[in-house]
């Protein structure tokens, strides 16, 4: 049985008000919702903004929009059998306000291409150079490749607020078998 409860983390003038999704013992997930809120508008027992005003009013009814549309999607999730993670989280949180998330910007690919794109300029350390060798920016192309071969194997483009031990682990198998 599937699980949502909202929390605010400190007590400084603004906080985030976060939502962590549990179910079971294989999911328990806690990601930011993207609203913030004063600490003394927050209503500990039933994790909603207390309905004091037009504006906390409008908060608690877009955290219930929230807690319906997340147990919508993990229900479609679970007859899919798509992977509950935290990425899948942060997709359902934006999903649910059209927020557009910039995932080119946070691509690995994209930090490896930048770092090709200014390989002219880079100073080694240690050395009394600047640039990297042709050799090192071949093998770095080499890399970026492999690494959008391997976003198109593992179902979509790696970003990097995923790299963890099993992408790493995912990734190094499927260089040896590919």
């Amino acid at each position: 049985m599937a699980s949502l409860k909202y929390r605010i983390k400190g007590k400084k003038s603004e906080s985030s008000i976060s939502m962590r999704f549990t179910s079971g013992r294989e999911v328990n997930l806690e990601y930011k919702t993207g609203f913030s809120i004063k600490p003394e508008f927050w209503n500990k027992n039933t994790g909603f903004p207390k309905q004091t005003s037009p504006e906390l009013k409008n908060l608690f009814a877009k955290l219930k929009k929230l807690e319906a549309y997340t147990f919508n999607r993990f229900n479609e999730a679970q007859g899919d059998g798509t992977e509950i993670n935290k990425q899948w989280l942060v997709d359902v949180i934006g999903s649910c306000f059209d927020r557009s998330i910039k995932e080119r910007e946070n691509l690995v690919t994209e930090h490896v291409q930048y770092i090709i794109d200014n390989a002219a300029n880079k100073k080694i350390t240690g050395r009394n150079k600047i640039g990297l060798s042709k050799g090192r920016v071949k093998g770095l192309k080499t890399f970026k490749n492999n690494f959008e071969a391997f976003g198109d194997y593992y179902g979509r483009q790696i970003q990097l607020s995923d790299l963890n031990n099993k992408v790493v682990e995912a990734f190094k198998k499927w260089l040896l078998n590919e």
